[in-house]
């Protein structure tokens, strides 16, 4: 069933299974007249875990937000067209709820996603893996000790946590003989 928005309608449909690469595409057709999109119909082929990675990035950039749920991966049985046809439909419901979205319909992942050629989505899913391996590098001031930082914090802290302790058994013997 498509959904109508006022400016866009997405559907989700025509299941088509690749058997020897063993997953199922989507069509997915989007027609707008949202001027942040070059065209105003587009139509790309999309695999569940294309949905998945639009999902896991939306989750990323804007945490704040509820994300729509991704229906499960189905292991076994993936085929069955009455399976293909609930998820076919929970595809759906979840772009479409995305479109409803002030601020996750203006990602330009979910347009890439709507929009980009399989190659172009394969490389901006490329690029989003990358920045979200990286690790920033962290200045080493002594590289003979990178952790002398951390233990001499430790170690002050162990001060403070006896000097505390003591003071704590002081007070509990001064209780004990008012009492």
């Amino acid at each position: 069933k498509p959904h109508f928005e006022e400016d866009t309608i997405i559907i989700v449909d025509d299941a088509q299974k690749h058997a020897a690469e063993s997953f199922v595409s989507y069509k997915v057709v989007t027609k707008t007249t949202r001027e942040s999109f070059l065209q105003h119909e587009f139509h790309v082929r999309r695999r569940y875990q294309d949905f998945f990675w639009l999902s896991n990035i939306l989750i990323q950039q804007y945490s704040s937000n509820i994300i729509p749920p991704l229906p499960q991966k189905k292991m076994f049985n993936k085929y069955d067209p009455s399976f293909l046809r609930l998820r076919q439909l929970a595809l759906n419901k979840f772009l479409c709820r995305i479109a409803e979205h002030p601020i996750l319909s203006a990602s330009e992942h979910f347009f890439t996603f709507l929009s980009a050629k399989q190659v172009e989505l394969i490389e901006q899913k490329k690029t989003t893996a990358l920045k979200k391996f990286s690790i920033p590098q962290l200045p080493i001031t002594n590289p003979e000790s990178p952790f002398t930082p951390t233990s001499e914090y430790i170690e002050e802290f162990g001060k403070i946590l006896s000097t505390l302790s003591t003071q704590s058994t002081k007070l509990d013997k001064e209780q004990s003989e008012l009492e």
